[in-house]
């Protein structure tokens, strides 16, 4: 089962991941409206459970291992057997902080939507999570975080240069060469905005050099 961890009510439509030991996704279910989920169809072996959602909780590994980045190495294993059925694999979970802010058109004040954002934890090795701003170009972090500093930076295909909080353009943004970004739990830090600026762009064609003839799906970097 899957519940809030402070009232102990169940909670609906959590994916409950079923993780081999390197740590790829076999299968996954959601939470039902009394909060149970069910695996099912599992050859023999070790396994191991993690959560992922976008309602502000904190993600677990079985057993009870917040965690932001979640690996299958965090948990415990859990031993399967073929035509068993093993059970009292519950999850409680803990609202976590979260980050909010808009995304805006530096020149004209509107907003922008459908801007991806990465978020980066403290270490800033690799993007935890990205999302996307809504229509109204506001955006929160959808899982909820552990208490620590966090890295957010922009990434759009709409001409707009790219930044790393706070006001830092990018090309390639490297988490660090932003501002940290604090987040307590149970607390949502806002104001983490975003003013893009339009960038410059460059374009031409990719053609046969013998024909002359266009070329399509060429890959130019």
């Amino acid at each position: 089962t899957v519940t809030d961890a402070s009232t102990g009510l169940p909670k609906a439509s959590i994916t409950v991941r079923l993780l081999s030991a390197s740590g790829s996704t076999l299968a996954s279910a959601a939470s039902a409206a009394n909060g149970t989920y069910r695996l099912r169809g599992l050859p023999t072996g070790s396994y191991h459970l993690s959560t992922i959602h976008s309602i502000g909780y904190i993600n677990e590994v079985y057993s009870d291992v917040q965690c932001v980045l979640c690996t299958a190495g965090m948990g415990a294993s859990i031993p399967v057997v073929a035509g068993s059925l093993v059970g009292g694999f519950d999850f409680a979970l803990t609202p976590g902080g979260r980050i909010s802010g808009t995304v805006t058109d530096a020149v004209t004040g509107l907003a922008i939507s459908g801007v991806s954002l990465n978020l980066y934890t403290s270490t800033g090795n690799s993007a935890v999570v990205s999302f996307a701003a809504n229509s109204s170009g506001v955006f929160t972090t959808p899982a909820g975080l552990t208490s620590g500093t966090y890295y957010l930076s922009t990434n759009n295909s709409a001409g707009y240069v790219d930044e790393i909080y706070d006001n830092r353009p990018c090309i390639s943004c490297l988490p660090g060469e932003g501002t940290p970004i604090p987040v307590t739990v149970g607390l949502t830090t806002a104001g983490i905005d975003f003013h893009l600026s339009p960038g410059g762009r460059i374009s031409g064609t990719v053609t046969d050099p013998v024909t002359g003839l266009p070329l399509s799906g060429a890959s130019v970097s």
